[in-house]
């Protein structure tokens, strides 16, 4: 049974994954000064990104993505809702994947070795924040609890 819920589980995060968000994605969360932290639908300004930039902004979505877990992880497992538990989950990989995936293009891409060498290194702390989340017992207590709730068995 418990293998019947983790699979909902992983479809539901899946679809999740897919879907958009409405008031996450703001222009509030852009950063002027690192190009790497830009805001939803802006132009990333890839000529401008400098030295230093890569792990500044690694770290600023690995904080903002600690602060979501335990935000979600907060929450009572009688009280979770799709919006505080399933949608903050996305927030989180929202979160991440929007730096990580511009630190593994520029890894691959930018003409200088030593923003490709940040790149890597910061690109590899994200693989390891990941991997930790993913064993995350807590998250997995709170998905399980979740799952188990009316509102998610009617998804």
């Amino acid at each position: 049974m418990q293998l019947v819920y983790f699979h909902y589980i992983l479809i539901l995060l899946f679809l999740l994954g897919c879907s958009a968000l409405n008031n996450f994605h703001s222009n509030a969360e852009s950063n002027p000064v690192n190009p790497i932290l830009y805001g939803f639908n802006e132009v990333i300004d890839f000529n401008s990104i400098q030295q230093g930039d890569i792990g500044e902004a690694t770290i600023t979505a690995l904080k903002d993505a600690d602060r979501i877990l335990i935000e979600l992880l907060s929450v009572i497992d009688t009280e979770r809702t799709f919006k505080n538990t399933l949608l903050r989950i996305d927030d989180l990989y929202y979160t991440v994947s929007k730096v990580w995936g511009l630190i593994e293009l520029l890894s691959s891409t930018h003409p200088f070795q030593d923003i490709q060498d940040e790149a890597d290194e910061n690109d590899l702390r994200i693989q390891k924040y990941m991997i930790d989340l993913s064993i995350n017992d807590d998250l997995y207590r709170a998905l399980l609890a979740y799952s188990k709730l009316k509102e998610a068995q009617e998804l």
